[in-house]
């Protein structure tokens, strides 16, 4: 979906209006990078002149169909952001959001290490313990 000249910057996840058709329904999408692979970058913002594949949950269609998405702004009437068409739906696409961890290396021995203040919460704690992470020297695998 390459945006048109315009003004208005498209975040990912804002409510925006497709017209995909003869359908038209509301969703938030997630963008990522259109690149070849099985995975794909998530991108935060729509870039302006730069393409980019639009995921959501949505009726099923069969592309090629035009689709037309535009931004929703209340007192004002609909703007145009993006034109493209479908690509099909596909339910095994991977966007991989990338995050950086900061935390302070309280010590190290051979090749295991404790750092404090990565995660604030048991949550996020759980949720990284099956992880293996790197560092710009080695791996070391979560949960130790």
């Amino acid at each position: 979906l390459p945006p048109p000249t315009h003004l208005c910057q498209v975040r990912a996840k804002e409510e925006l209006l497709f017209v995909a058709g003869v359908r038209a329904y509301t969703a938030r999408p997630v963008f990522s990078a259109d690149n070849p692979g099985d995975k794909h970058k998530m991108e935060r913002f729509l870039h302006e002149g730069a393409h980019a594949v639009a995921s959501v949950y949505a009726p099923i269609s069969y592309a090629p169909l035009p689709c037309l998405a535009f931004k929703l702004q209340p007192g004002s009437p609909a703007a145009l952001v993006a034109t493209g068409t479908l690509r099909g739906a596909d339910p095994d696409r991977v966007v991989v959001k990338k995050i950086t961890l900061t935390g302070y290396p309280v010590r190290v021995h051979k090749r295991s290490c404790t750092v404090r203040f990565m995660f604030h919460n048991p949550d996020d704690i759980r949720w990284f313990r099956p992880v293996e992470l790197y560092t710009k020297v080695w791996s070391v695998q979560g949960g130790e």
